[in-house]
C-alpha cells in the first residue's frame, strides 16, 4: 500500500509542477492516474537513455480532457481510455495519427487485510451483496474509465441494483484505492496494477467478458520533436516489458 501512495506523492512533487526556473522544453504529460507507479519508472528511464526532461501531472481523465479542450499546455495525453484521444482528435486538438494504446487495463475486486471467501470465482462475485455490509468503493463512472469498467461488471453480474446504496466513488481509481486502504470502504473495484503486490487471498481479477476492454490510449498533442520522441519510446519493447510488469497488458 505504502508503495502505492509514495509513488503516486513521488510523481506530484518531483514531476507534476512547473517550478520558477525550469526548462520549457521538457515534455509535459498528462497521466491517468491508475498509471502513475509504470509511468513514474518510464519516465526514470527515458530522461536516462534520451536527455530529454519530463513533466507528469497526474489526474483523472475527464479532467485532463477538459483542461486540454481549455488550452492547459500538455504535449502528450496519457488516458484511461480511448474515446477521450479520439474525441480530442476529432476536434483537430490532437495529431489523429499518433494515437495508440499503451497499456490494456485489468479490473481487481480489492478487500484488504481480510480473505476473499475461501475458493472465490465468478459466481461468488455474482452473489458479492451477501458478503458485505459495508461500503463498496469503485471510481466515478461518469469521469473514470474504470469506474465505468465497474459499473459494467457489476451490471453485467447483476449485482448493481444491490450494492448502489452501499457505494463510495471516488474522483479516479487512485482516489478509490485510497478509501479503500484507509478502511472508507471495506472492499472495491479498482486497477489490478495497483494491487498485484498484495496478497493473494485479498485480490480477485475480474473476468475481462464481464466489462468492455480498457483501452488506454495515448496521442501527440502537438508537433514537438521531444514528443514524438518519447511517443516512440512508449510503442518499444522496453516500455512494453515495464508496463507488463505493473500489471497491465500491451498490444
Amino acid at each position: 500500500m505504502r508503495w502505492q501512495i509514495c509513488a503516486v506523492l513521488c510523481l506530484s512533487l518531483s514531476l507534476g509542477f512547473t517550478h520558477a526556473g525550469e526548462p520549457t522544453s521538457k515534455i509535459r504529460i498528462a497521466v491517468a492516474s491508475n498509471f502513475a507507479a509504470a509511468a513514474s519508472e518510464l519516465a526514470q528511464r527515458y530522461e536516462k537513455q534520451s536527455g530529454d526532461g519530463l513533466l507528469i501531472s497526474l489526474g483523472a481523465t475527464a479532467k485532463h480532457y477538459v483542461q486540454i479542450k481549455h488550452g492547459a499546455p500538455f504535449d502528450i495525453f496519457m488516458a484511461a481510455d480511448s474515446q477521450h484521444p479520439e474525441k480530442l482528435a476529432e476536434e483537430g486538438l490532437a495529431i489523429a495519427s499518433s494515437r495508440m494504446t499503451y497499456a490494456i487495463g485489468q479490473l481487481a475486486l480489492w478487500r484488504p487485510s481480510q480473505a476473499l471467501a475461501s475458493g472465490f470465482d465468478d459466481q461468488a462475485f455474482s452473489s458479492l451483496q451477501i458478503h458485505t455490509n459495508r461500503k463498496f468503493a469503485i471510481a466515478n463512472p461518469v469521469l473514470a474509465p474504470y469506474g465505468a469498467a465497474a459499473k459494467q461488471a457489476l451490471t453485467n453480474s447483476g449485482l448493481w441494483p444491490h450494492i448502489q446504496s452501499q457505494l463510495v466513488t471516488g474522483e479516479n481509481v487512485a482516489q478509490t484505492y485510497q478509501f479503500i486502504a484507509s478502511g472508507a470502504a471495506e472492499l472495491g473495484l479498482v486497477a489490478w496494477s495497483q494491487v498485484q503486490q498484495h496478497s493473494e487471498a485479498e485480490r480477485w481479477k475480474v473476468p475481462s467478458q464481464l466489462h468492455d476492454p480498457i483501452k488506454q490510449q495515448a496521442i501527440q498533442l502537438n508537433n514537438k520533436p521531444q514528443a514524438k520522441r518519447f511517443m516512440q519510446y512508449l510503442a518499444s519493447a522496453e516500455a512494453k516489458l515495464v508496463i507488463r510488469q505493473y500489471g497491465y497488458l500491451t498490444p
